[in-house]
């Protein structure tokens, strides 16, 4: 590893270790959920929980879904990395 480079398990676990990040990610495990559901189930306040989809949104762990009958209404969903990172996040559950 170069010089002042940054171990890709430490960047992705000091990501993650951001509050609320992991409740979010075992939110969306099962299926995906519109912002109030999370919001209202995991009791986060709106500007925390916006934020949090954002960045889960940005490292490619969810994505946002559009409603085909309501553009207004989004919805957030796991990717296959954010599905993998589920995965592996209830496997140190089990420790």
């Amino acid at each position: 590893m170069k010089k002042g480079a940054v171990c890709p398990a430490t960047k992705i676990l000091t990501f993650l270790s951001k509050r609320h990040m992991l409740v979010i990610l075992h939110a969306l495990a099962d299926k995906p959920r519109g912002f109030s559901d999370l919001q209202e189930s995991l009791t986060i306040n709106t500007a925390t929980l916006s934020s949090r989809l954002h960045e889960l949104e940005a490292e490619k762990l969810i994505k946002r879904i559009s409603c085909p009958h309501d553009s207004r209404v989004h919805y957030y969903g796991l990717t296959g990395r954010g599905n993998k990172m589920s995965k592996l996040i209830g496997r140190f559950a089990k420790l």
